[in-house]
């Protein structure tokens, strides 16, 4: 190793010491905790979508008036991991298993004289939903400590696919491609001890997702919605401090 790379080297390790250092006596740090919390979350849909409408295609195969989807509510696992800056404000981020979704058919309209998709399941898909938040928790550390988060949720769709219902509906093999999604997200909750070291937390958190729906039928006939998912969380979880 060169002279220069060495002093270099030790140059950006006393700039990021000092930065540290800045931010050390401008916030006032309680003794750091780092939590990782385990538990399951409930997700309920308050959708909010246009209906599918045919935008390219042989007019023929026009596309049943009023077709629409409702997701299903769904459950998860949940993971968190969070710090603590001070005795009240904290970062954290949540993960856990990406859920499995499904999506029934609504409405009144029937194909060929027969109600075919109504409550039937048309799509499925996988939704990779990571969030991080922004939390204040009031009261001191050891007591019952309800808290506020503000964050920003990233969704992305994956494994998206119609099922054979959703084929027959469509009209032949469908293709179906959901828009990722980001927005801001909330939550509230209530953080309980239960033992040194370890509490279990209850929260109920919403975050935006509005996603634009695409099918392609046959590779000609193509078919958009717009939809606001608008999902609340309902979580509980088990939580360790280290």
């Amino acid at each position: 190793m060169s002279v220069a790379s060495s002093s270099m080297r030790t140059r950006l390790r006393t700039l990021i010491l000092a930065s540290l250092s800045t931010v050390a006596v401008c916030v006032p740090l309680a003794a750091q905790a780092d939590s990782l919390r385990l538990g399951t979350t409930y997700v309920l849909f308050h959708d909010h979508n246009t209906d599918l409408t045919q935008t390219s295609g042989n007019p023929a195969n026009a596309t049943p008036a009023g077709l629409n989807t409702h997701v299903q509510p769904l459950a998860t696992l949940l993971l968190t991991y969070s710090i603590d800056f001070t005795d009240h404000l904290s970062a954290e981020i949540v993960a856990g298993i990406p859920p499995h979704f499904r999506a029934k058919g609504v409405g009144p309209t029937t194909v060929d004289g027969v109600r075919r998709y109504d409550g039937e399941t048309l799509l499925t898909g996988t939704a990779i939903t990571p969030t991080a938040f922004l939390e204040y928790k009031f009261f001191k550390p050891g007591d019952i400590r309800p808290y506020l988060g503000l964050g920003v949720n990233y969704t992305r769709f994956v494994k998206t696919k119609m099922t054979d219902a959703g084929a027959l509906v469509s009209g032949g093999g469908t293709r179906v491609d959901l828009s990722s999604s980001k927005g801001l997200a909330y939550v509230a909750g209530l953080e309980m001890p239960i033992a040194r070291d370890m509490s279990l937390a209850f929260s109920v958190s919403r975050f935006k997702l509005i996603t634009d729906v695409r099918t392609e039928t046959d590779g000609q006939l193509i078919r958009r919605s717009h939809q606001d998912l608008g999902p609340t969380l309902y979580s509980l979880t088990a939580g360790y401090d280290f």
